[in-house]
């Protein structure tokens, strides 16, 4: 290697996507860079989208998820037909903004019609609400079309939770049906 400064990254440094965007946007509109065809453009679109929804994902996976909604609502205004809708569709749910969540499900179903996770969440605004039959019809209905597992543990959950045991053990039961190595049912 040649000794001194040539101009490179340390090796503990950090780039900003976006910055880095808009910096080249500003150099475009100077004149001292030629603009590059829409590709590259759409192309630094989405990667400043993914940027936005993976610090949204941190958030939450941190549980801090009251920061990841302003974050996930401005993806979902610049970006509509998004899959991001559906994770601040849960977050709403999450946090109790039922009123947010009941709005963003009308919406969903225009992008997702035949959603089975948008059927479930409707349950759960139901569940909220406290139109526990209504909730439960919509739970019925995603058992008998045996969802996937992950869902049937979900409604189970929910009817444990609130001390109905036995039909919490029916739909526990049909899951292990659709995947017996699931050890999250299986304990």
């Amino acid at each position: 290697t040649v000794p001194g400064d040539a101009a490179m990254l340390k090796d503990n440094a950090t780039t900003d996507p976006i910055a880095e965007a808009q910096a080249m946007e500003q150099l475009i509109e100077l004149g001292y860079v030629e603009k590059q065809d829409t590709d590259i453009a759409k192309h630094l679109e989405v990667t400043k989208h993914e940027t936005k929804e993976n610090i949204a994902k941190s958030y939450i996976h941190k549980n801090k998820k009251e920061k990841a909604i302003p974050i996930l609502e401005k993806v979902c205004e610049e970006y509509p037909h998004k899959v991001s809708r559906l994770t601040l569709l849960n977050l709403y749910i999450d946090s109790g903004k039922i009123s947010k969540a009941e709005k963003l499900l009308e919406e969903c179903r225009d992008n997702y019609p035949e959603s089975t996770n948008l059927k479930y969440n409707e349950a759960l605004i139901f569940w909220l609400k406290g139109h526990r039959m209504r909730a439960m019809q919509l739970f019925d209905e995603l058992v008998v079309e045996r969802s996937n597992s992950e869902m049937l543990r979900q409604i189970g959950k929910t009817y444990n939770i609130h001390g109905m045991h036995q039909k919490a053990r029916e739909v526990l039961e049909k899951a292990l049906e659709m995947d017996e190595d699931d050890s999250l049912i299986n304990h």
